[in-house]
C-alpha cells in the first residue's frame, strides 16, 4: 500500500496510496454528483440516497461536487497551462459562493434558495415528507473545500492554507460518518435543518484527503511522502490511531445500548483499551523505524564501499598510468627487437627473391619467424594496453609464476638499464589464486621498481632485486619482492603504507597505499620488513585458490 513509486512528472518518490488520493478523489466527486442528479432526474431513489430511510442529497451539493471535483482535476496532472488554472480557480470559487450563500442565508434569515435552484418541484414535493436542503454543516465544508482549492499553490516551507482547510473540511465530514456510526443524532442535525446525508460525508471526506496530497511540495505531503522515520511514523500511527479510535468508541457505545455494561465502566475500558493500542501502536512504529533505519544505514554501507572502490580503481589506474612513464624505455625495448626482426626477416626474404632459384623452405621458414615476431610484438602491446586502460575489476584463477614471469620480462629492459638484474626463485606446483591479472601485475610493477630505486647508488654488481613465490600447506600463496639495498628505517616501518610517505627524494607516496589496498581488496596481507643482512623485502600473502576451482570471495 506504501510502496515508493517514481512519478513521472519528476516529482519525488511518493507511496502509490498518496499519489492515487487526489484522481481518486476528484473522480469520486464527480462520479458521485453525476449519479445523484441522475436519480433526481429519473427519480431513482437509490441512487439519491445511499440506504432506503437515510437522508438524500441535496442537488445543489451533488452540482456543488461536480464543480469541486473538476476544479481538483484541472489542477493535478503534467499538462498544466494557464488556461486550465484559471478555470479551475472559477470552478473553485463557484463552490466557495454556493457554500457562503447558504452559510449567510441561515445566519442573516435570508433564504436565497440556492439549494432549491435545481428539480424545484420534486424538491417541494419532498418537503412534505423530509426538509431536503444542504446542511449547514455541507455548506460550511463547500466553504473550506472552495479556499481550499483558491489557495493550492499558496504555501511556505511549514504551512499551507490549502491543507488547513481541507483538514477543517475533513474532520467536520467525520463527525456526521461517526454520527451514522454511532446512532446520534446530535452530530447530523442542527435545528430544524436536516443532517448531511452518509454519501456526502464520506465523498467530503475522500475530496478533501485529495486536496491534502495534490501538491507534493506542500508541507503535510512532504511529511507524510517522507521516507525518513518521520513519514514513516506518520503513515502508521495515523490512519491506526483515526479508525481505531473511532472503532473502539463504536463497540463502548454498542455495549452499553445494549446492557453489556454501565456508560461509566465503558469510558473506563475505552481508555484502558485506547492506551493499550497507542503503545502496541508505538512500539509497532518504533520497531519498523529502526528497520528502515538500519536498511538505510546498510545502504549507505554498500554505497560508501562502492565509492572507496571507484576511488581505489582510479588511483590504481593512475598510478599505472605513471609506472607506464617510467617504463618507457622498458617498452620501447620489447618492441624493438621484434620488430628489428620483423625487418631482418622481411629482407632476407626480398633478397631470396632476387636470386634465380628460390627456396621455399627458406622462404617459408623466414614467414613462420616472422609470424612468431609479429605476435610477440602484439602481445607486449597489448600488455601496455591491459596495465593502462582502465576496465572493471573481474577475478580469475591466475597462477603467480606465469604472471611474475610475463611482469619480469616487461620490465627486463628498464632493469638493463639501471644496471641492475631480476633474478626469480619460484616454487613449482604452486596454487592458483583468485585475483585481477592487471592489478597483481601492478603491484609487482611497483615492488620491483621501489627496488631497483633503492640500489641506486650501489656498484652494479650489488644491484640484485629477487622474487620468490612459496605456498603454504595448499591455503596460502606467499610472493617476495626483495632488494639488496640501504633497507627501510627501522622506525618508520609502519609508515611505509601511510597517504604521502616516501622514503624517496621525489615520491608522492601513494605507490605503496595503492599496493596495499590492492592487496587488502584480493583478501590478502602485505608486510614490509629488513632483510637480516640488508635490503628491504615486502612479502605478500593471498588466500590460495580452492582445488574445485571455485573462486569464493567475501
Amino acid at each position: 500500500m506504501f510502496e515508493r513509486h517514481q512519478s513521472g512528472d519528476g516529482r519525488s518518490s511518493l507511496p502509490i496510496l498518496l499519489r492515487i488520493l487526489p484522481p481518486t478523489g476528484s473522480a469520486l466527486a464527480i462520479s458521485v454528483g453525476i449519479l445523484v442528479l441522475a436519480g433526481w432526474f429519473f427519480d431513482a431513489e437509490f441512487l439519491k440516497r445511499v440506504v432506503p430511510g437515510f437522508v438524500a442529497m441535496n442537488p445543489a451539493t451533488a452540482v456543488s461536487f461536480i464543480l469541486a471535483g473538476l476544479a481538483l482535476r484541472m489542477s493535478i496532472g503534467q499538462n498544466q497551462t494557464e488556461a486550465k488554472r484559471k478555470f479551475a480557480k472559477i470552478l473553485s470559487a463557484a463552490v466557495l459562493l454556493i457554500g457562503l450563500a447558504k452559510l449567510i442565508g441561515i445566519v442573516a434569515h435570508w433564504h436565497p434558495n440556492v439549494d432549491e435552484w435545481l428539480f424545484a418541484s420534486k424538491l417541494a414535493i419532498a418537503e412534505r415528507e423530509m426538509p431536503n436542503r444542504m446542511a449547514p454543516n455541507t455548506a460550511l465544508a463547500f466553504v473550506l473545500v472552495g479556499l481550499s482549492l483558491l489557495t493550492l499553490d499558496v504555501s511556505t516551507r511549514r504551512f499551507s492554507p490549502s491543507q488547513a482547510f481541507a483538514i477543517l473540511a475533513g474532520f467536520g465530514a467525520l463527525l456526521p460518518i461517526t454520527g451514522y456510526l454511532y446512532g446520534v443524532q446530535s452530530f447530523r442535525g442542527f435545528a430544524s435543518f436536516i443532517p448531511m446525508a452518509l454519501h456526502t460525508a464520506i465523498t467530503f471526506l475522500l475530496l478533501t484527503a485529495g486536496i491534502c496530497f495534490a501538491r507534493p511540495a506542500a508541507p503535510l505531503t512532504q511529511l507524510f511522502a517522507s521516507w525518513e522515520p518521520r513519514g514513516v511514523m506518520a503513515r502508521r500511527l495515523f490512519p491506526f490511531a483515526v479508525l481505531l479510535t473511532i472503532l473502539f468508541g463504536w463497540l463502548c457505545v454498542l455495549g452499553v445500548r445494549h446492557d453489556v455494561f454501565e456508560s461509566a465502566l465503558g469510558t473506563a475500558l475505552l481508555s484502558i483499551t485506547l492506551s493499550i493500542l497507542f503503545v502496541i501502536l508505538v512500539t509497532w512504529t518504533v520497531w519498523t523505524v529502526s528497520r528502515v533505519e538500519l536498511e538505510r544505514a546498510t545502504m549507505a554501507r554498500k554505497q560508501a564501499a562502492l565509492e572507496l572502490q571507484l576511488q581505489r580503481e582510479e588511483m590504481a589506474h593512475r598510478n599505472r598510468v605513471l609506472l607506464m612513464g617510467e617504463m618507457t624505455a622498458s617498452f620501447a625495448h620489447e618492441l624493438r627487437q621484434p620488430l628489428a626482426a620483423i625487418a631482418n626477416s622481411a629482407s632476407a626474404g626480398r633478397r631470396s627473391l632476387d636470386r634465380v632459384n628460390v627456396d621455399s623452405a627458406f622462404l617459408r621458414e623466414l614467414l613462420q619467424d616472422i609470424t612468431a615476431d609479429s605476435q610477440r610484438a602484439e602481445e607486449v602491446i597489448q600488455g601496455i594496453r591491459n596495465l593502462v586502460r582502465k576496465e572493471s575489476t573481474v577475478y580469475v584463477p591466475l597462477n603467480l609464476n606465469s604472471v611474475i614471469a610475463d611482469t619480469v620480462r616487461l620490465i627486463a629492459s628498464d632493469a638493463l638499464t639501471k644496471h641492475s638484474v631480476i633474478e626469480t626463485d619460484l616454487s613449482p606446483q604452486l596454487p592458483n589464486v583468485s585475483a585481477a591479472l592487471v592489478q597483481i601485475q601492478q603491484v609487482l610493477l611497483n615492488l620491483i621498481m621501489n627496488g631497483l630505486d633503492a640500489m641506486q647508488g650501489l656498484p652494479a654488481a650489488e644491484r640484485r632485486v629477487v622474487i620468490s613465490t612459496h605456498s603454504d600447506n595448499g591455503n596460502t600463496v606467499e610472493f617476495t619482492v626483495r632488494d639488496f639495498g640501504t633497507g627501510l628505517p627501522k622506525d618508520r616501518l609502519a609508515k611505509v603504507f601511510d597517504a604521502f610517505y616516501s622514503t624517496k627524494e621525489k615520491g608522492m607516496g601513494m605507490g605503496l597505499v595503492i599496493v596495499r589496498s590492492i592487496i587488502e581488496a584480493h583478501d590478502g596481507t602485505i608486510a614490509a620488513q629488513n632483510a637480516p643482512d640488508r635490503g628491504a623485502r615486502f612479502v605478500v600473502r593471498l588466500p590460495a585458490l580452492p582445488s574445485d576451482g571455485q573462486v569464493v570471495r567475501r
